[in-house]
């Protein structure tokens, strides 16, 4: 379901044909996202305790078409929202510090009470292995969306939750095993920084993990980096754009607009 939500689909991949639905216990809701285990023996979906914004990470067994709950992990932090599975298994959680509104569930409730940061999980034991938080000055960057590449490397992107701004740099990338060296936040020109309207949503890797894309349906445009050294290459305007993934050639990227 769309953040915050209560049921899941499993689709059948040839034809779209929906095979089983799951829903979360009463006093959790879906935060939008979730990851498979390499074994696709496991499903972890991010999810929010919806008084206090408290986030869970729900853990599944694969049964039949479906998914059974079988635990839980937290999630160290506020309005938890995309996971993705690491090369060796651990789950990197992006924890945007967002208590909603629980009347309208999407509403920020507390911006005073942010606190953007990664949080890196094992899996099997719940326990949290690694940590970056933003620092103060960016505390409203929301962390929203992922990508990782096999090498470790995270690439984040953010929403800043602030005033109109323009200026706040939204994406970065961060290594989980290099503890205490800061992330870092990926420049670009004034002009170009300003195009994305404090907001971006999707952020993807190219095949050769290489380049990277991210977009910002507020700024119908995407962003194109290369991703080694962080350096800006320039922007691709496609009204109404929101979903980024790799093409599959080198280099190549699909863009799709609303």
């Amino acid at each position: 379901a769309r953040r915050p939500g209560t049921w899941g689909l499993v689709l059948d991949a040839a034809d779209l044909t929906p095979r089983a639905r799951f829903e979360p216990p009463a006093d959790r809701r879906f935060a939008g996202h979730a990851a498979l285990s390499a074994d696709g023996a496991r499903l972890f979906t991010t999810e929010i305790e919806p008084t206090s914004g408290d986030g869970r990470l729900g853990v599944w067994r694969a049964e039949g078409a479906g998914f059974v709950r079988v635990g839980e992990h937290g999630a160290d932090g506020l309005g938890p929202h995309d996971v993705l599975r690491l090369r060796d298994g651990r789950l990197v959680v992006a924890v945007g510090g967002l208590r909603t509104d629980p009347a309208t569930d999407r509403d920020v409730a507390d911006p005073a009470t942010m606190c953007s940061r990664l949080v890196v999980i094992d899996p099997g034991s719940g326990a949290i292995v690694a940590a970056m938080e933003l620092e103060p000055a960016l505390r409203l960057a929301s962390i929203r969306h992922l990508a990782a590449a096999d090498d470790g490397e995270v690439v984040f992107a953010c929403q800043w939750q602030g005033e109109r701004d323009g200026g706040v740099p939204l994406i970065g990338s961060w290594r989980p095993d290099a503890p205490g060296i800061p992330p870092r936040l990926w420049q670009m020109p004034e002009p170009a920084l300003a195009r994305l309207a404090d907001y971006v949503g999707s952020v993807v890797l190219d095949a050769s993990q290489r380049f990277v894309a991210a977009t910002s349906p507020r700024g119908n445009v995407a962003a194109l980096f290369e991703g080694a050294r962080g350096g800006f290459l320039g922007l691709v305007a496609l009204a109404a754009l929101g979903g980024a993934a790799p093409s599959g050639a080198p280099g190549g990227f699909v863009l799709a607009s609303g």
